[in-house]
């Protein structure tokens, strides 16, 4: 009856031990610049990110400064633990002429604006956008480095891998 016991236990350590995890996200350490008329930081910090959340948080002097998450299928952004539906987020702080999933997109390296005038390079894309009176967008991934600047609205976007 023991053997048996033990037999049942390993089974069970076996099956749970080597069960598929759900995803821990990965941390990169980046250099980032934002840069709105409300929000302005040029400081170092890590994009962790999963398939259900991503969050950058931003140090300055060892000390964290700036907080950014979004959970998918949120409709929010959060910004130092105060969350903002990401319309009213979008209207606030870059521009309400951006789409609810920009933030996101360009902090995962993503097109934006549902790719419209993406262009494929050896190392990434890019995207010029511009409407009369609403954004002059210049975008690029390329390497892992991301860079969003609307020179009409005066926002900057980047991100910079760090090297360890």
């Amino acid at each position: 009856m023991n053997f048996m016991k033990y037999i049942f236990i390993s089974f069970l350590i076996l099956l749970f031990g080597c069960a598929p995890k759900s995803e821990v996200g990965k941390s990169y350490s980046v250099l980032v610049t934002f840069k709105t008329e409300k929000l302005s930081f040029r400081d170092t910090g890590f994009l962790k990110s999963g398939r259900d959340f991503l969050d950058l948080e931003v140090f300055a002097v060892g000390k964290p400064i700036v907080k950014i998450s979004i959970l998918k299928g949120s409709d929010r952004i959060c910004l130092n633990k105060y969350c903002f539906n990401k319309r009213v987020f979008n209207k606030e702080y870059p521009s309400r002429y951006y789409p609810d999933s920009l933030l996101e997109n360009v902090l995962r390296g993503r097109a934006v604006f549902g790719g419209r005038n993406r262009v494929e390079t050896r190392d990434g894309f890019y995207q010029n956008l511009k409407e009369k009176g609403k954004y002059d967008i210049k975008y690029r991934v390329e390497n892992g480095k991301i860079l969003f600047k609307d020179r009409l609205n005066r926002i900057i976007i980047g991100l910079k891998p760090l090297k360890m």
